[in-house]
């Protein structure tokens, strides 16, 4: 092996790291938003906020171009389909459960969100090239490992419940 394919290596494993650590970071911050803000559709707003300064976060690392309208765009695309506002509103309305389902469901979406642009971006992928269509049932599975580990958490790897 080469120097240069070493650097490369080891370049990749270290931003990969990054990107894994920014996603732990932004999924704690979206399943403690509904503990912290007791209003229904008030936290689905600050979670969708969380959301899109991970994936402002996560082009930085992968020294991509970011352009605002068009992370909600596709955010919106990519998300939109799976939980319907009105049902998670709906299920808000039940103290303490509705708190924490959305925070688990919040927590879980943002995993998910994390994990799919991850693997855009390191493929070489832009968000001008990202088509949400195509990785939707990619982000489903990512959604469902993360929501059925939320059971399983423990030890250092604990992210509120919800693993990557």
């Amino acid at each position: 092996m080469t120097d240069t394919t070493e650097s490369t290596e080891s370049t990749t494993s270290s931003r990969l790291e990054q990107a894994r650590r920014t996603i732990r970071n932004h999924v704690i911050g979206a399943g403690a938003t509904p503990l912290l803000l007791p209003l229904p559709f008030i936290d689905l707003a600050v979670v969708a906020g969380v959301q899109l300064n991970m994936l402002r976060s996560l082009a930085k690392i992968y020294e991509r171009p970011f352009s605002e309208e068009l992370a909600k765009k596709l955010l919106g695309a990519l998300v939109g389909t799976s939980v319907p506002a009105a049902a998670v509103g709906l299920l808000r309305a039940i103290p303490v459960v509705g708190q924490l389902g959305a925070a688990v469901g919040g927590a879980a979406s943002t995993h998910a969100i994390g994990e799919v642009f991850v693997q855009h971006f390191e493929s070489g992928g832009t968000l001008l090239g990202f088509d949400p269509a195509k990785v939707r049932e990619h982000y489903r599975r990512e959604l469902e490992n993360a929501q059925n580990a939320g059971g399983e958490a423990s030890g250092e790897d604990d992210y509120g419940g919800v693993r990557p």
